[in-house]
């Protein structure tokens, strides 16, 4: 197994009430774990804490374990290193990865989001044969431009019945 991150999800309730997207994204105690086979990402093992202890719950995803290890290896090499998190969004149909710089002393930290295939085709930032590739070359985006986006794309989302709970 390679890395491990918590899935975090964005309350389209706050989104939608204003709230900054920082102030919106839940973790939900989900984990995802890059499987590797012969140095490559394969797929993505995802367990989950039960009353029982740790359980496996899914195994699949191979696309997003590409792009996962893609961006993280876009800001492997930075120190000091930058704190990635992955978001998704279920109304707006969008993963990101959230990227915090380490604070330097005496600068202010500005968060930036790489959007992942299914947000650069679900915000019509791309064209839906997006390779899975994407992530190396996708751009970041501020959070002002990435809420607004997702804003938009939620409350879309919300009128979908799927979304109705």
């Amino acid at each position: 197994l390679g890395d491990g991150f918590e899935v975090n999800l964005i309350d389209p309730a706050q989104l939608l009430a204003g709230e900054p997207l920082d102030a919106c994204i839940h973790g939900t105690g989900q984990w995802r774990f890059i499987v590797v086979s012969e140095g490559k990402p394969v797929g993505l093992l995802t367990v989950t804490h039960t009353r029982d202890g740790w359980k496996w719950v899914e195994a699949g995803a191979s696309e997003l374990a590409v792009e996962v290890a893609a961006v993280e290896a876009r800001y492997a090499g930075q120190t000091p290193a930058p704190r990635l998190r992955f978001v998704r969004s279920l109304q707006a149909v969008a993963d990101f990865i959230e990227v915090t710089p380490a604070p330097v002393s005496g600068q202010s930290v500005e968060t930036q989001y790489v959007p992942l295939k299914s947000a650069l085709v679900s915000l019509d930032k791309q064209s839906a044969d997006a390779s899975a590739a994407t992530a190396t070359a996708a751009p970041t985006l501020a959070e002002p431009e990435i809420t607004a986006l997702l804003r938009t794309r939620v409350r879309s989302g919300m009128q979908d019945i799927r979304f109705m709970h």
